[in-house]
């Protein structure tokens, strides 16, 4: 669990819900809740630990294909480090994408 005083700082709205900016002067590592699903708590003054919740969050079975962009997603930014693709997530999503449409395309019985 995280649990640090923070500024929130910018809203936007994607496809699939929105997207929150939080500012903090705290060093925390936050790595290892990367693309993790969990709980986000936000209140103007100290949080004291009776109000957080207990149960544990639920992805309600999240769809392979939102799955699927999920690790694409990891993979691009990976890939950016590395100095390996340039370019927007979408450019990239929509290529692998219709790269594995071809692989398994080409795998499909000629005659059926």
């Amino acid at each position: 669990m995280i649990k640090v005083p923070a500024t929130l700082k910018a809203i936007g709205y994607v496809r699939s819900g929105m997207k929150l900016t939080f500012y903090t002067d705290t060093v925390i590592d936050v790595a290892q809740h990367f693309q993790k699903l969990g709980h986000l708590l936000f209140k103007e003054n100290e949080i004291a630990m009776e109000e957080i919740p207990e149960e544990e969050a639920d992805d309600g079975e999240k769809r392979p294909s939102r799955r699927l962009r999920a690790v694409l997603f990891v993979r691009w930014k990976q890939a950016q480090v590395g100095g390996k693709v340039n370019g927007d997530f979408e450019t990239y999503y929509r290529a692998q994408v219709e790269s594995m449409i071809t692989i398994i395309k080409s795998k499909l019985d000629k005659e059926g």
